[in-house]
């Protein structure tokens, strides 16, 4: 099974950028994005707040794909431009889980160490 679509944030931390996307810092301090860069998979986990029980996510295989940059002339007043990764979650190639959510009734310390760790389930709850 295998998910995709586009993860829209206000902008990326240089560490992403170096981590993740394969970009190189240059003695300039510039970030640079090279033709043969390559892209690390990771995993994606948020939140849905509009959910009445604030569900979380765990995404275990996610590539991303290039940053498309939004800018904008500033104006009378400043709009923020966003960055738009397009993503795509596989299953991972250890487990071949592709996602876990919680639900009403996952403990309180596991869902609160939610973004600490990656959660992985335990092979006696499947």
């Amino acid at each position: 099974r295998l998910y995709s679509g586009d993860l829209e944030i206000a902008m990326i931390t240089d560490a992403f950028a170096k981590n993740v996307l394969g970009e190189i810092e240059d003695t300039n301090k510039l970030l640079v994005e090279s033709k043969d860069a390559q892209h690390k998979s990771i995993a994606l986990m948020f939140e849905v707040q509009s959910d009445v029980s604030a569900r979380r996510y765990v995404f275990y295989n996610v590539s991303i794909g290039r940053v498309e940059t939004n800018a904008a002339t500033t104006e009378e007043s400043t709009t923020v431009q966003t960055t738009t990764l397009s993503i795509n979650a596989s299953p991972a190639k250890d487990t071949g889980y592709v996602r876990a959510y919680t639900t009403e009734s996952t403990p309180d310390a596991t869902y609160n160490a939610w973004f600490t760790t990656v959660q992985v389930p335990s092979v006696s709850s499947l």
